[in-house]
């Protein structure tokens, strides 16, 4: 018996190619995760434009923001960060050939606790950076606030990038909150331009999946957690420890 190392890319085209593989070779979870992904995050994108476009009629952004801290923010918390962890739990136990709809339930009693209180402190963070940019531009005035501003601006993009890897460190590592989010920074700073660019075809593709309604309810959670998997495997796999396990061959 011999012992052959899996590799993993860091090309992101060939991420990209390997995850649409993925959701072909497990159609039926890629359908549920993608659907179940899209019931959750439907009312939070929904409430969230809809007081966008109300608070910003009104010209009181901190009206938003409040809105944000009641309802937007447990929310995020108590259900749309679990559920994104479980959804990673289980396409990760089917690109490995484990998974049942038995995991769904597995997945949300191991993580619920840890995702709960990691995107807790991750949303009350994007809340604190969005509350100060909002001051910096448009409450005080002298040019240093903007420059302030600009600063927390990029930093809130960071903060946004770094959330990719949330999910692959709560599930694929034991992590509590505290290194859960340590690392995510971490790498996000150590992989600054692939993080930036795996956000930006995240992102391409759910524009491109919303001119065809249908992927996008029934294919784009599913690639989501398709696309981060491979993303960390293919970050890891320059890092001598917390590299992927062996797989045995003949």
């Amino acid at each position: 018996m011999s012992y052959k190392k899996t590799t993993y890319s860091r090309n992101l085209l060939v991420i990209l190619k390997e995850s649409l593989v993925g959701m072909y070779n497990n159609l039926g979870y890629t359908l549920l995760s993608s659907l179940i992904w899209v019931l959750v995050t439907l009312p939070f994108a929904v409430f969230l434009m809809t007081t966008l476009q109300v608070e910003l009629e009104s010209e009181n952004p901190f009206g938003l923001l409040f809105m944000f801290a009641c309802v937007l923010l447990p929310y995020g918390a108590l259900i749309l960060g679990p559920v994104n962890s479980t959804l990673f739990y289980l396409i990760n136990q089917a690109s490995e050939g484990w998974a049942g709809l038995r995991d769904l339930w597995v997945g949300l009693r191991t993580y619920y606790r840890r995702a709960a209180g990691i995107y807790a402190l991750y949303f009350a963070l994007l809340l604190f950076l969005l509350l100060d940019i909002i001051i910096c531009f448009f409450i005080l005035t002298p040019l240093f606030a903007k420059v302030i501003g600009i600063i927390l601006f990029y930093l809130l993009i960071f903060l946004l990038l770094a959330s990719v890897y949330f999910s692959p460190l709560i599930v694929l590592q034991d992590n509590n909150w505290k290194k859960v989010l340590k690392k995510a920074f971490l790498l996000t700073l150590d992989n600054g331009p692939f993080t930036l660019f795996a956000g930006i075809i995240i992102l391409a593709v759910g524009i491109l999946f919303s001119f065809f309604l249908p992927l996008l309810i029934f294919a784009y959670g599913g690639f989501l957690q398709f696309y981060r998997l491979k993303i960390f495997y293919g970050v890891m796999e320059k890092y001598e420890d917390n590299v992927p396990a062996e797989t045995n061959a003949e």
